[in-house]
């Protein structure tokens, strides 16, 4: 599969392969270092992340590596910020399932703290994710409900 995919498309343009670049072979770091997000990782993924560190010994990588093997005693989650998506996806659920009425002050909470991420992260989702559309409209559609 990712024979069909043309390196020079994955060292020029942010897709979703940066999530996996550990499984990638013969990659061009000095390109796709100008691909990182400004947390140092390589779209919120530490594995990917950990990868490119040790391919670059970017002090980047490093930062964001150390900051959540700290904020998680030691060990890290797949994806970091692992939490935006799935408040993302409760309030979209209960949406879906007609039932957000009953969780009023839960979703506002949970709209709170995905505002807060956005405003943050907003910058760097907006290059890297392919399907931040559905991400944004997802959002949007909570704040017009609410």
């Amino acid at each position: 599969m990712l024979k069909r995919i043309p390196k020079e498309v994955l060292h020029k343009v942010p897709t979703t392969l940066l999530h996996s670049l550990e499984g990638m072979p013969d990659l061009e770091w000095e390109k796709l270092l100008k691909l990182q997000c400004k947390d140092g990782s390589f779209l919120f993924s530490p594995s990917s992340t950990a990868f490119a560190l040790m391919n670059t010994k970017d002090e980047k990588c490093l930062q964001y590596l150390t900051n959540i093997v700290t904020k998680f005693n030691g060990g890290v989650p797949n994806v970091y910020p692992v939490d935006l998506f799935e408040h993302i996806w409760v309030v979209d659920y209960l949406q879906r399932l007609g039932i957000s009425r009953y969780f009023k002050p839960e979703i506002k909470n949970c709209v709170k703290y995905i505002h807060r991420y956005i405003c943050k992260l907003l910058p760097q989702m907006y290059t890297l994710f392919v399907d931040l559309l559905h991400v944004t409209s997802i959002c949007l559609y909570i704040e017009k409900v609410l």
